[in-house]
């Protein structure tokens, strides 16, 4: 059972010095040794204490004497519990918040026994700690919202039972208690401070022991004085702009209305305009402005308090004039123009048209430039005419409007020579006397090729010879009056009406002699003693035409051959060659003859009479 131990001030406990009155003047042979396991529980100014009997108790332990005192003291005091053997008591009575070392001693007929070792123990306060943290927020210009996290610890106080908020101007020394009644709630509003100041605030719990300390923070109210809006410009027209801008936050006060200014750049002076007064407008438009000209424009916010800091731009006012054309690409050129495909140019506003498309021109290389002719063939599209032949230009595009011209953008063209361009190739066909001059067609360069004239010259000579076929458009020219088995060398260019292209490069060929070609047999059947060929496959000159042929034939591996002469055989007639030996093997070969004698035989064939 626990003993109480009311231990109300020094009158109520008995100072020990020595050993008790009761204990017997003979010490007995054996004291008990000191109570096990003291242990000691802080409360609010109490302690409650507990521990075990002795490990030997010399006896019948009787009563347990407790004995305490500060830390700050030196002299034990003997609680004043009567006689008990309970194995636990409580110091009550004591000081809150204060530390004490703590002892208990046996007492059996052999008297008091050995003190256990000092237990140190601090009472509890009951009171609260500090609030873990105090908020503030200001939400005008004599209000703040005040909130703060719970007490960690009462030590040992139990609940909250109010919390208690003070305030004071900063500097100064005076708190004022906020009537704000009991409450644990951790929250609440102070009213009632001056505009745009700085305040300390303080917080502090309650428990039924007292109050905690307080936690302090720095605070303060609003000034009532909006802030600065975002501002942004965009343009109209060429003599007005209009001006937007971003709801100003309220600091502490709401807007009343925002003053818009403005003033031409490079100025001092600056121009209110007149809207009105409204506390929600986020655009106005400023009219009456100069064509292309910069202004800056500003924007803030009232209040009743007075005027927030401005926010300021800059815009220019449409210029009228149109963008540069885009993407300008050229083509179909011809001697005197070309064409011009372009991205169309804007205005800006979108309101001012173009009224019209300009082009100067100048030589690639020089300085000065000249208005061409611009027609307008199209959206984004026009020719460029009056350009010189065969040049290459700069030309600089530009679109106008009623106010002006815009900038230009530059193009490098290239209009035709008329000039038909150098001949890349010759096919040359010769016979004995003439050769087919094939020229492969050039370019006319904006110009009809009109005639095509080929010279020639033998080979080795340094004379060049034109050759008279008149005014054709046709590339084939046949050159004629040529010597037999000569090698020539040819060139030719083509003609416009603006005039003569580059030459082609020099060909060679030789003249045929107008002998015959090797002929050879195609075919051959045979039967008995007889032996049938179709030799004509040949190739000869137009103007010596072939006047005859020769069929030779021999047994295999004879040295003479016998030989068959025939002038009206032709392309596909067929030879009969009789008297042969029936299963004999022999050989056949085949020529033919011109005015200019006779051609190579043709390969030999083999041929197998019937048996």
């Amino acid at each position: 059972m626990l003993r109480a131990l009311l231990t109300l001030g020094l009158a109520l406990v008995t100072v020990v010095s020595g050993v008790p009155a009761a204990a017997s003047a003979v010490a007995p042979a054996a004291l008990s040794t000191a109570p096990t396991g003291v242990a000691a529980t802080a409360g609010v100014g109490t302690v409650q204490l507990t521990w075990g009997a002795p490990s030997t108790p010399s006896g019948t332990v009787s009563d347990y004497v407790v004995q305490f005192r500060l830390t700050t003291t030196s002299t034990y005091s003997t609680a004043n519990d009567g006689v008990s053997t309970d194995l636990s008591a409580v110091l009550a009575g004591l000081k809150r918040g204060s530390s004490y070392y703590v002892k208990v001693a046996a007492v059996t007929e052999s008297g008091r026994g050995a003190f256990s070792s000092a237990v140190l123990v601090k009472t509890l306060t009951g009171l609260p700690s500090a609030p873990a943290q105090v908020y503030f927020y200001p939400v005008g210009t004599s209000t703040i919202e005040v909130s703060w996290n719970a007490v960690t610890t009462t030590n040992g106080g139990g609940d909250v039972v109010d919390y208690v908020v003070l305030h004071r101007l900063h500097g100064t020394t005076t708190w004022r208690t906020l009537a704000d009644g009991v409450s644990t709630e951790r929250s609440t509003v102070i009213t009632g401070l001056l505009r745009s100041r700085d305040y300390e605030i303080a917080v502090y719990a309650l428990t039924s022991y007292g109050r905690g300390p307080s936690r302090i923070i720095d605070a303060y109210t609003l000034h009532g004085i909006p802030g600065r809006p975002n501002v942004w410009a965009s343009a109209r027209s060429v003599s007005s702009h209009a001006v937007s801008w971003s709801d100003a936050t309220p600091i502490g006060s709401p807007v009343i209305d925002y003053v818009v200014q403005y003033r031409q750049a490079g100025y001092t002076t600056w121009r209110t305009v007149a809207d009105g007064i409204s506390p929600t407008a986020s655009r106005v438009e400023i009219t009456g402005l100069k064509r292309g000209v910069t202004y800056e424009t500003r924007v803030w916010a009232k209040s009743v308090f007075g005027s927030g800091s401005p926010q300021t731009a800059r815009f220019t006012v449409h210029s009228g004039l149109p963008t540069a054309p885009r993407n300008v690409t050229w083509w179909d050129p011809t001697l005197s123009s070309v064409s011009l495909d372009f991205g169309v140019p804007t205005t800006g506003d979108n309101i001012t048209p173009i009224s019209g498309y300009r082009v100067l021109v100048r030589p690639v290389g020089t300085t000065t430039w000249r208005e061409a002719t611009f027609v307008s063939t199209g959206t984004g599209r026009g020719m460029v005419t009056g350009l010189a032949r065969g040049a290459k230009l700069e030309l600089a595009l530009y679109a106008t409007t009623v106010y002006g011209r815009g900038p230009s953008t530059l193009v490098t063209v290239q209009t035709q020579s008329g000039v038909p361009s150098a001949i890349t190739a010759l096919t040359l066909e010769p016979s004995a006397h003439t050769v087919l001059v094939k020229s492969a067609t050039p370019w006319n360069n904006g110009s009809p090729i009109i005639d095509y004239v080929v010279r020639y010259r033998p080979v080795g000579s340094a004379t060049w010879t034109v050759f008279p076929d008149g005014v054709s458009a046709n590339p084939w020219i046949t050159v004629t009056g040529l010597n037999r088995l000569a090698p020539y060398e040819f060139s030719s260019y083509a003609v416009s009406a603006i005039g003569a292209g580059g030459a082609s490069p020099i060909t060679r060929t030789t003249t045929l002699s107008g002998v015959p070609g090797a002929v050879t047999v195609l075919s051959s059947s045979s039967r008995m003693s007889t032996s049938s060929t179709n030799p004509v496959r040949v190739t000869a000159d137009p103007a010596y035409p072939i006047t005859s042929y020769e069929i030779d034939y021999r047994v295999l591996g004879a040295a003479s051959w016998t030989t068959l002469t025939l002038t009206e055989l032709g392309p596909g007639d067929t030879v009969t060659i009789d008297g042969l030996t029936p299963s004999g093997t022999y050989e056949v070969r085949a020529r033919a003859f011109s005015a200019q004698g006779a051609g190579p035989y043709g390969p030999t064939r083999l041929i197998f009479p019937a048996p």
